[in-house]
């Protein structure tokens, strides 16, 4: 089959971000035979910075071509400019596809952006081909977030052309994939056919490539524990306006003085990073460190050397599951989490981890107190992560599902 698949967001083969979703899938897809055009952007969503000017072809191999389609710079995930560079991707998806010479047999597309699967479905009409969309986060709820708790109805309201604009999206699609089943249920509730193929993959993580990092030397690694007896609290992702990185660091002020022996590392960057070093230095927290952007090889050895991962989302329009969540099972982590719904099930139902209240400070500082303390449960905890993550989330063993998914939507 010729599979077209449009995401302008995942890192790309061969660059030192997380390898993600699309990134293995395509890799998978081509191995398996199918020809593969995979529509990125030049434009690197994780560092803000251009991967080339211009327009770019890369062949990888000969059943798999990446498209880097020109787009615009944008510094803040949730801004105009962002939106500006979303809707430039979908006209140059629309002007570029006809000039490759191939029609596609299937035209997979992530949501969002939700213009450019817009033009996915455009396409699959056009060349007659089946269309999958993949819910990665849901639009245009996820904007409500950046209006002030009093003025979200108000919002809610202004979107609700977006929401019926994503809505048909939803049931014009042949099939609905998602990350998880809180965003497949928003999906599906939009469509009016109730046996449209669907299915929850959730992100994952691939454990052989894991594996394969943990056991070579990484070079500029300054983040290596000094003493057998520290012990390091890590959160790892986006530093932005929906993660509780201000009640991370108030967590940490508060256990300073009890636990001398406890580090917070703070592994990532975003918006609010200088915000939030800052406000670390003027409370002269010395038991935080900031690493930036780490490459995927440094932060594998990073996860080897801490205790607990957090996962501290403080305002999230629908229960979701991060990719942090399963890099944490890969290392065996317990999680200390704040989302409610459906992740907050699997980590009380498998015992992986603590919940706290998001945005109280005491309820996460106890939650980290009683994990150090309790050395034999957080073990236990550990141990089960990393067995979840084998078991129901190894992208190796899980991903090849995606590819039934599509031969099934085809037949």
């Amino acid at each position: 089959m010729n599979i077209w698949v449009v995401n302008p967001f995942d890192g790309l083969p061969g660059e030192s971000l997380r390898p993600g979703r699309y990134a293995f899938l395509t890799k998978m897809l081509a191995e398996k035979g199918h020809r593969v055009t995979w529509w990125s952007s030049n434009f690197c969503h994780t560092t803000k910075s251009f991967r080339n000017q211009g327009q770019a072809s890369l062949e990888v191999n000969h059943n798999l071509r990446i498209i880097l389609l020109e787009t615009p710079r944008y510094t803040k995930n949730i801004s105009l400019r962002r939106i500006w560079n979303h809707y430039i991707y979908a006209r140059e998806l629309e002007a570029q596809s006809g000039k490759i010479g191939e029609s596609p047999d299937v035209v997979l597309a992530s949501s969002p952006p939700l213009w450019a699967a817009n033009t996915a479905m455009i396409l699959a009409r056009k060349y007659g081909a089946k269309s999958i969309i993949d819910v990665q986060d849901v639009w245009p709820e996820a904007f409500e977030i950046a209006f002030p708790t009093q003025l979200r109805p108000i919002a809610r309201l202004f979107l609700c052309p977006l929401r019926r604009f994503a809505d048909r999206l939803y049931d014009e699609a042949n099939g609905i994939t998602a990350v998880s089943h809180s965003y497949l249920h928003r999906a599906l509730s939009a469509s009016e056919d109730g046996d449209k193929l669907n299915m929850a993959l959730p992100l994952g993580v691939n454990l052989d490539l894991y594996s394969d990092y943990l056991s070579k030397p990484v070079d500029n690694m300054p983040y290596i524990k000094q003493r057998k007896d520290e012990f390091w609290v890590l959160y790892a992702g986006t530093i932005g306006k929906m993660y509780d990185i201000r009640t991370l660091l108030e967590a940490a002020g508060r256990l300073f003085r009890s636990y001398p022996d406890m580090k917070f590392v703070i592994a990532g960057a975003g918006p609010d990073y200088a915000d939030m070093r800052n406000y670390s230095h003027k409370m002269n927290l010395t038991n935080v460190t900031f690493t930036g952007l780490l490459s995927y090889h440094q932060f594998v050895h990073l996860l080897n050397e801490c205790d607990i991962g957090v996962n501290p989302i403080v305002l999230t329009p629908q229960p979701c599951l991060p990719n942090k969540i399963f890099d944490y099972m890969a290392a065996g982590l317990p999680i200390i989490n704040s989302v409610k719904g459906e992740l907050e099930h699997l980590i009380a139902d498998e015992r992986v981890g603590l919940h706290y209240d998001a945005g109280d400070a005491q309820s996460l500082a106890d939650a980290i107190a009683h994990l150090y303390d309790g050395t034999q449960e957080r073990l236990a905890m550990g141990q089960r992560a990393r067995k979840l993550a084998q078991e129901r989330f190894d992208m190796n063993k899980e991903y090849p599902k995606f590819g039934e998914f599509i031969r099934a939507m085809v037949s």
